[in-house]
């Protein structure tokens, strides 16, 4: 038996054996019966915030290769779902976490218009379990307005 996308609650499981056993004289025993009750608790909704972000000071305009940085901090969510990944404008970009629930992304390439600019991020644990996009907010990295 198996059972999937339950909802946050309580449940209790009855499983009875439908062939009992019987005695020596050929007798049935009673059939065995054993429940089980299970709690399934829904984690606090993913978060995602950003604990380090920039540019590198370009000295020669091929630097401009070495790109952004940003690091994302992951809280919420099922503690035994680790690690993560993130994906970045619909998965243009994506990066594991470290133990530490922390994700960094790093040498953005600030010129490409499709990596310069972060419209959504989404999670995906160790699961395969999607958080959806839970941000749409945009953020442009300083400095990267070059032609």
């Amino acid at each position: 038996m198996s059972l999937s996308n339950l909802a946050a609650g309580t449940y209790v499981f009855r499983a009875t054996d439908l062939s009992p056993p019987s005695d020596p004289d050929g007798n049935l025993l009673p059939a065995c019966t054993d429940v089980i009750t299970v709690r399934v608790v829904q984690p606090e909704p993913y978060s995602v915030q950003i604990v380090a972000e920039g540019t590198r000071v370009p000295t020669c305009p091929e630097d401009l290769i070495l790109g952004g940085r940003l690091v994302f901090e992951i809280s919420g969510g099922n503690p035994f779902a680790a690690p993560y990944t993130v994906q970045l404008n619909d998965g243009v970009l994506s990066a594991t976490s470290a133990a530490n629930n922390q994700v960094e992304f790093d040498g953005i390439d600030v010129r490409n218009p499709a990596t310069r600019t972060i419209f959504n991020v989404e999670i995906i644990d160790s699961f395969g379990c999607s958080s959806g996009v839970i941000t749409s907010t945009t953020f442009t990295f300083p400095g990267a307005d070059t032609a």
